[in-house]
């Protein structure tokens, strides 16, 4: 993002699309520098087109996607997004937390066992 920043300046905007508050943050702090170039938006990359429009209405001139966890997620095990020696983590895997949704350990216990296999079927990429 800082690359893009510096090879498009002085006018060029970045629009960053991620789940996880904790990246924007994180995004906003090292971003910060470029001011009002940046805008940071806590969706879903499905959304894509529509946040596009609303921050950029003129169009955009290029996408470059970055999907998938990240070390951030990863190595913090209360994000729960592994299994780690020592003391015991969540078993959640949500990107962000702070919505209401069903966490991973909650859909293990929940679910039917043919449910839970077309989730790691079509999620996991398991085949079938």
């Amino acid at each position: 993002a800082e690359a893009i920043l510096e090879r498009t300046a002085p006018d060029g905007i970045l629009i960053g699309l991620d789940l996880d508050p904790d990246a924007i943050r994180e995004a906003g702090r090292r971003l910060a520098p470029f001011g009002d170039r940046v805008r940071l938006v806590q969706a879903s990359f499905r959304h894509l087109e529509r946040v596009a429009r609303e921050e950029n209405p003129d169009g955009i001139d290029g996408v470059l996607l970055d999907l998938g966890v990240s070390s951030h997620q990863l190595d913090r095990p209360e994000r729960g997004f592994r299994f780690s020696p020592g003391p015991e983590s969540p078993l959640d895997m949500r990107m962000d937390r702070g919505r209401e949704g069903a966490t991973a350990a909650r859909l293990l216990a929940t679910l039917p066992a043919a449910e839970l296999e077309r989730v790691f079927s079509e999620y996991g990429e398991l085949p079938g």
